[in-house]
Parts: structure tokens; C-alpha cells; sequence
């Protein structure tokens, strides 16, 4: 696993934790997918290698990708905020309705 793998894995992960509605139904309590995107793209980039590990624990990935994870984050110190930069999470975007 490389990094570009560690943040689509993380991006991705965060939709099914929250419900996800088209644009015209989306509430407070249902959120549309260019803001579940956003709100993605916000968390990968203020989120630290500690916070990370702790969700990667939490996560639904197998224990081989779990490993592989944390194998990969505690190269970094744990307040580094690894993916900051916005080439880590800026290409990804909602195209369609």
C-alpha cells in the first residue's frame, strides 16, 4: 500500500459513515455528496498520523490493510498532519447530479 492507496481508502471510507442524499433531499441529518465530499476532504487534510491510526483501528479494512497502515503512519510523528498538502486530497471531486 502507498499513500495514494492510505487516502482513498480514507476518503472513501468516510461516506458510508454518514447518509449520503441527492442534492434536493439532502437535510441536516442527510447530507449531500458534495458536502460529505468536502467534509471528507477537510478531515484528510486537518487529520494527524495519530488520529489516523486511531480510525484506522476503528475501521472495517481487513487486518492486512490495517497493518499495512499503521506500518506506513508511525514512520511520522504523531501530531504530523501527513496529508495537509493539497495534492493529497484535492483531486478528488462529485461530478453529476
Amino acid at each position: 500500500m502507498n499513500y495514494t492507496d492510505l487516502e482513498v481508502e480514507a476518503i472513501l471510507s468516510y461516506f458510508p459513515s454518514h447518509q449520503v442524499l441527492p442534492k434536493k433531499q439532502a437535510t441536516k441529518a442527510a447530507l449531500s455528496v458534495p458536502l460529505v465530499l468536502n467534509q471528507a476532504q477537510l478531515w484528510l487534510r486537518d487529520v494527524c498520523v495519530e488520529d489516523l491510526l486511531e480510525w484506522s483501528k476503528k475501521s472495517q479494512f481487513n487486518q492486512n490493510i490495517q497493518q499495512e497502515m499503521k506500518e506506513e503512519l508511525e514512520l511520522h510523528k504523531p501530531s504530523e498532519k501527513r496529508f495537509s498538502s493539497p495534492v493529497h486530497w484535492a483531486a478528488f471531486c462529485v461530478v453529476g447530479q
